[in-house]
């Protein structure tokens, strides 16, 4: 049936991180989001029974997508190779896209999380599911550790890894540009302090 396509839900989740990212999640209605879609707010009843569904579908999808570009980005072709520690600049780029390709969906996920009283979304959680699903594999295979029940290595993966990068991906080349630094540069640089970190706190040697 039309109503279920893929296709159709792929319109509302696209359309509505958009709206959620750009006017906060309280601030925006379904009819929003079905005149942002050209569909009738009865097609997205039809998909999702509220909007709490719908900002549920997006959170979901955005875990499945990193985890699909985690693992193309950082672990296919360097399974159990011991030389692929070091992450190159050219992985840190490909890894900054994916934070920069759910650009809305971050925001949601650092807005929403910030809000006081709501429990519906989590950067914590988020980001500990992601260690859960991939991330802790993948640094696990290039010889990394991740021992989340560890005080010293809990804090570093969130606040000095997951927290720089986010805002890295998202600010990074406005920072370049005003301060007059090559990207390239920036990203090369970035990536050298990056590495220190999971050296010193995360390396096989930790």
């Amino acid at each position: 049936m039309a109503g279920d396509s893929e296709q159709t839900k792929k319109k509302i989740l696209d359309n509505a991180s958009v709206l959620f990212a750009q006017n906060g999640y309280n601030a925006t209605r379904l009819t929003d989001v079905a005149k942002k879609c050209g569909i009738s707010k009865a097609l997205i009843y039809y998909n999702y029974p509220s909007k709490e569904a719908v900002l549920a579908a997006v959170m979901d999808r955005f875990k499945l997508n990193i985890k699909r570009m985690f693992q193309e980005v950082f672990l296919v072709g360097k399974e159990n190779d011991p030389g692929t520690q070091k992450w190159s600049t050219d992985e840190l780029k490909r890894g900054m896209n994916v934070f920069l390709s759910h650009r809305h969906e971050f925001t949601i996920l650092i807005s929403e999380s910030l809000k006081s009283g709501n429990n519906s979304i989590s950067l914590l959680e988020f980001w500990s599911d992601i260690n859960q699903m991939v991330r802790k594999d993948i640094l696990e295979q290039r010889g990394y550790s991740l021992v989340n029940e560890d005080l010293q290595h809990s804090m570093t993966d969130y606040f000095f890894i997951l927290i720089p990068t986010v805002f890295f991906s998202i600010m990074g080349s406005e920072w370049a540009d005003q301060n007059n630094f090559p990207q390239r540069a920036a990203d090369e640089e970035f990536n050298r302090l990056l590495n220190n970190i999971y050296d010193k706190y995360l390396g096989s040697d930790a």
